[in-house]
């Protein structure tokens, strides 16, 4: 099999995992402790209820798109399985910051959680402490997916699949790119 391939199944197989763990980390904030809203923070704090809130959501919509054009895209045309690099590298890059921040505030708060009658209550800080872990980790699978998508389209460049023109092929590692100039009417 072909590298590219394997590459962009694990883009895929990545992609999936990536949307199991928003869910789950989206099912513990909304109902974590026993049940109640859980929360980003112990005391309830705005202003990162609605940017973890935010992140929460809009990166789990933003997967589930990015499967389905990635799944339809590669069922039609393998060739140029990549052609929106630039948009999709900005969104991974703001994903990687943005899980990574949500995560670092959830564990903020949380880390110093006491209950009050912490030695006769379960402890909400310990999921409080997984769902930021948890963010952590969604933020590195958001670098891994950047760092994929960039060795995919320098596969392409290398093999010249993703210009226009006519690759001609001296030797193992000479190459020259001949353009097809632009036909204007």
């Amino acid at each position: 099999m072909e590298v590219k391939i394997i590459l962009k199944v694990i883009l895929i197989l990545l992609q999936l995992f990536k949307w199991a763990m928003n869910t789950t980390v989206l099912v513990l904030y909304r109902a974590g402790d026993e049940g109640y809203f859980m929360g980003a923070s112990y005391n309830k704090n705005h202003d990162a209820e609605s940017y973890v809130s935010g992140v929460f959501i809009g990166f789990m919509t933003l997967t589930k798109a990015q499967l389905i054009s990635h799944v339809i895209n590669y069922c039609t045309d393998r060739d140029n399985f990549f052609k929106r690099i630039p948009l999709e590298l900005i969104m991974l890059v703001w994903g990687v910051f943005g899980w990574l921040f949500a995560g670092t505030i959830i564990i903020h708060f949380w880390g110093a959680f006491i209950p009050s009658n912490h030695f006769t209550e379960t402890n909400p800080a310990s999921v409080g402490m997984s769902m930021g872990i948890m963010s952590l980790v969604i933020g590195m699978i958001y670098l891994v997916e950047c760092i994929l998508i960039i060795v995919i389209h320098n596969l392409d460049a290398k093999s010249g699949r993703n210009r226009v023109g006519q690759v001609v092929v001296y030797g193992p590692d000479q190459v020259e790119y001949r353009v097809v100039p632009s036909q204007k009417t």
